[in-house]
């Protein structure tokens, strides 16, 4: 082989290599961008909601008519919504699948949600799901006394490993 027939395959080699190289940390690039994409609307979504329902809550609506609103907000984001009351008690959410959840709080912002789930076999499983730092709201009543937390929770899979989060997210 000459050399320069060497030097040609090398070159070569240098340049397929680099694309490739181009390749694989363009498309994470775009991954990571398109998550960060869908964390922010969630973020903007769930504002917009927190804020409607702050202003409800504050004239003292029931709790029936702010379940109404994340009935219908639901849909709109990738995760449930809930309004918890300062002893832990579902007051509304927008996901049906919570009404008997137990909700507990952890130091600093841990939340903790235990529901049980009827499997296909028919057996009653016990999920728990556990995150730190997720988006929420306090609450205040007509009287400004605490009325609660509105907390966004990231979507909770049937197929999530039992005591971790949904999807192998660990909450946004």
């Amino acid at each position: 082989m000459t050399l320069r027939l060497r030097l040609f395959a090398m070159g070569a080699l240098v340049a397929l290599v680099a694309v490739a190289a181009v390749w694989l940390v363009a498309g994470r690039r775009v991954e990571g961008e398109f998550q960060t994409f869908l964390e922010r609307d969630d973020h903007v979504r769930f504002a917009r909601v927190a804020s409607e329902v702050a202003a409800r809550v504050a004239r003292g609506e029931a709790a029936g008519e702010v379940a109404t609103l994340l009935a219908r907000a639901g849909p709109t984001l990738r995760g449930p919504v809930a309004w918890i009351d300062p002893a832990g008690r579902l007051l509304a959410a927008s996901d049906s699948t919570l009404a008997r959840a137990r909700f507990s709080f952890g130091p600093g912002d841990e939340v903790r949600v235990t529901r049980q789930r009827r499997a296909s076999g028919g057996e009653v499983r016990t999920e728990t799901f556990a995150w730190i730092g997720l988006r929420h709201v306090a609450l205040e009543g007509p009287a400004g006394a605490a009325a609660g937390t509105l907390w966004l929770f990231p979507p909770m899979s049937a197929r999530a490993p039992l005591g971790g989060a949904a999807g192998g997210e660990a909450g946004f």
